[in-house]
C-alpha cells in the first residue's frame, strides 16, 4: 500500500508542476507590463527620495559648515583683539610705569636735589661740630692750664722752704733736717679714708660643723675654679639667719592692741561725771556784719494775700457757658 501511495503523490506533483508551467506560461505576457510599470514607480520614488536626501543634506551640510566657520571666524577676530588690547595694555603699562619710577621713584632731579640738600646740611653739621669741638678742646686746655697752674703753685708753696737766703737765714730754709728717703715718700701718697674693719666670723655650732664633716667627708675638689667641699657644704647647711618679719608673730598688732585695752582700762581717772561733749561756744556777730536797718515791710506784710477778704466778694462769677452738674455738686459740697 505504502508503494502506491508514494508513486500517486509522485504523479499528482508532476501533474500540479506541469499546470503551473502552462499557466505562468500562458500569464507571463499579461503580467510583463504590469511588472515594469510597478518597477518604474518604485524606481520614480526611489529617486525623489535620493533626490530629497541629497537636498536635505546638502542643506544641512551647508549650513553646519556656515556655523563652524561663523564660529571659527569670531574666535579668530576676538583672540587678535585681545592680542591687540594687550599689546597696547603693555605699552600704556610701560609708558605710565616708566613715569611713576622716573618721578617717584628714581626721580634723578629729586634725589639730585636731595644730595645737595644732604652735602649742605652736612657741611652746615660740620662747621658746627668743628666749632664744638674747637671751643670744647679750649675749655679742655684751659682747665689743663689751670691744673697746671695750680699744681704749680701747690709745689712752690710746699717746696719754698728749699729756697736757700743769705740775708734771712732760717726764714724760707726748713727749721727740721732733712727728712729719710721712706718719710718723703709717705708724704708724697695719697693717703684714702680708714676702711672699716671687717667683723670676725661667727662660731656655727658644733652640730653644724659636724654635719659639714659628715658631708664633705670623701669628697674632692673637682678641677677647675671652684669651692672646696667643705666650703659648699658649709654653704648649703648654714643655719638659718632670720629677718625682722620672720623674727616677730603673724598677729603681733593684735596683741599690742590688746595690750593697749588692757592698760587703759587699768587706769583710773580722778573724776567720772565730767560730759564727755563740750558745750559750742555763743555766737558774737561780727561788728561788719552788725547793723541798725531793719527790713521794709513791703514784700513781706504788704501784699494783699494777708488781707484777701478786702479784696473778694461773696457773688460768684457770672457763667456765659452752661455749668456742669459735676463742678456744681462738688461746690454745694464745699459751701
Amino acid at each position: 500500500m505504502s508503494h502506491l501511495q508514494y508513486l500517486n503523490f509522485r504523479v499528482e506533483c508532476q501533474l500540479i508542476k506541469q499546470l503551473y508551467v502552462k499557466r505562468n506560461r500562458a500569464q507571463r505576457p499579461l503580467s510583463m507590463p504590469l511588472y515594469k510599470l510597478k518597477v518604474w514607480i518604485e524606481d520614480s520614488k526611489f529617486a525623489l527620495r535620493t533626490d530629497a536626501a541629497i537636498v536635505i543634506q546638502r542643506n544641512w551640510r551647508g549650513y553646519k559648515a556656515r556655523v563652524y566657520f561663523a564660529h571659527y571666524f569670531w574666535t579668530r577676530y576676538y583672540e587678535k583683539c585681545i592680542n591687540h588690547y594687550e599689546k597696547m595694555a603693555t605699552k600704556i603699562q610701560k609708558v605710565w610705569k616708566g613715569y611713576y619710577s622716573r618721578k617717584y621713584i628714581l626721580n634723578f632731579y629729586k634725589r639730585k636735589h636731595q644730595l645737595k640738600l644732604i652735602i649742605e646740611k652736612n657741611s652746615y653739621y660740620l662747621t658746627h661740630i668743628a666749632d664744638f669741638a674747637k671751643k670744647k678742646s679750649d675749655i679742655e686746655n684751659e682747665i689743663i692750664m689751670n691744673y697746671k697752674q695750680q699744681l704749680q703753685k701747690t709745689q712752690a708753696y710746699k717746696k719754698h722752704h728749699l729756697i736757700s737766703t743769705a740775708v734771712i737765714p732760717g726764714v724760707y730754709n726748713s727749721p727740721f733736717g732733712q727728712n729719710h728717703e721712706a718719710e718723703n715718700f709717705l708724704k708724697s701718697l695719697c693717703f684714702t679714708e680708714r676702711k672699716p674693719l671687717k667683723k670676725p666670723p661667727v662660731i656655727a655650732s658644733k652640730e653644724y660643723e659636724q654635719l659639714v664633716l659628715e658631708k664633705s667627708a670623701g669628697l674632692k675638689k673637682p678641677q677647675g675654679p671652684f669651692l672646696t667641699p667643705e666650703q659648699v657644704m658649709r654653704k648649703r647647711y648654714r643655719p638659718l639667719k632670720p629677718n625682722l618679719q620672720t623674727e616677730t608673730d603673724v598677729d603681733h598688732l593684735v596683741k599690742a592692741w590688746n595690750k593697749f585695752k588692757t592698760e587703759l582700762s587699768q587706769k583710773h581717772y580722778g573724776n567720772f561725771c565730767l560730759p564727755s561733749k563740750i558745750d559750742e561756744p555763743k555766737y558774737e556777730p561780727l561788728i561788719c556784719n552788725d547793723s541798725s536797718h531793719v527790713l521794709p515791710v513791703y514784700g513781706r506784710l504788704s501784699f494783699r494775700e494777708y488781707k484777701s477778704w478786702l479784696f473778694t466778694g461773696k457773688k460768684d462769677f457770672k457763667t456765659v457757658l452752661p455749668p456742669v452738674s459735676v463742678f456744681d455738686e462738688y461746690k454745694q459740697e464745699a459751701g
